[in-house]
């Protein structure tokens, strides 16, 4: 269960630094504090109804393993939504004026 914790704290802290990165590389540092808040807002916003449609899978599968799978998918599709993002970072830097 240590272990498990441990794991789970170096990845809660790795994603929280690499949100900080993103936001200051995609909307620069003046923005970074509202841009921050409101990702965590939008974050909590969504865990709330989450948790509920989750007990309810839970309630009509009488597994938490569907569950699990269903908030794996969801999370690999939120990464495939960040993947073109460094390119977009690069047409966009190759378009500033120098």
């Amino acid at each position: 269960m240590v272990i498990s914790c441990i794991i789970y704290g170096i990845g809660v802290g790795g994603i929280t630094g690499m949100q900080v990165v993103v936001i200051v590389q995609t909307l620069g540092m003046d923005k970074l504090a509202a841009a921050f808040g409101l990702n965590l807002f939008i974050g909590g916003l969504i865990v709330f109804p989450g948790i509920i449609i989750i007990g309810y899978i839970q309630v009509l599968t009488g597994s938490f393993a569907v569950c699990f799978h269903i908030v794996g998918g969801v999370c690999i599709m939120c990464c495939c939504l960040w993947a073109p993002l460094p390119m977009m970072l690069r047409r966009r830097n190759a378009n500033l004026p120098k």
